[in-house]
């Protein structure tokens, strides 16, 4: 079975939206535009829909409501202590780091978590 994780970016549990307060104090300009919180919502749907696929154990985490992943996951760890909340969003499959700071596309996604192209086809949709 396939591991993916998603860390976020702090904003999207609390329902943030581009310019709101709440983002503001975030500090972590990826989530303070409208169009990264459609991003974000978009890269959530599709590991939403990928833990309906046989094979993959598929977890979300958000700073504010899971903390303790962010804090015991050590190389997600690493990662924010070198670069600060602006690394997030990290994924990563099997323990491995695949993607930071980014939004990847659905293709890209499909592509890391090595979906058949009929899968990915329906992912894009």
């Amino acid at each position: 079975m396939k591991k993916v994780q998603l860390f976020q970016p702090l904003g999207e549990s609390l329902g943030c939206c581009g310019g709101s307060e709440e983002c503001s104090l975030t500090d972590n300009s990826i989530i303070n535009t409208e169009a990264n919180v459609k991003e974000l919502n978009r890269v959530e749907a599709f590991f939403n829909a990928l833990k309906n696929e046989e094979g993959y154990f598929v977890t979300i985490h958000d700073p504010a409501s899971d903390g303790f992943m962010f804090t015991h996951t050590e190389v997600v760890m690493r990662k924010l202590k070198a670069y600060g909340e602006e690394i997030l969003p990290i994924i990563l499959i099997d323990d491995q780091v695949v993607s930071v700071a980014e939004f990847p596309s659905n293709q890209a996604l499909a592509d890391m978590v090595g979906l058949t192209h009929t899968q990915a086809v329906e992912y894009m949709c």
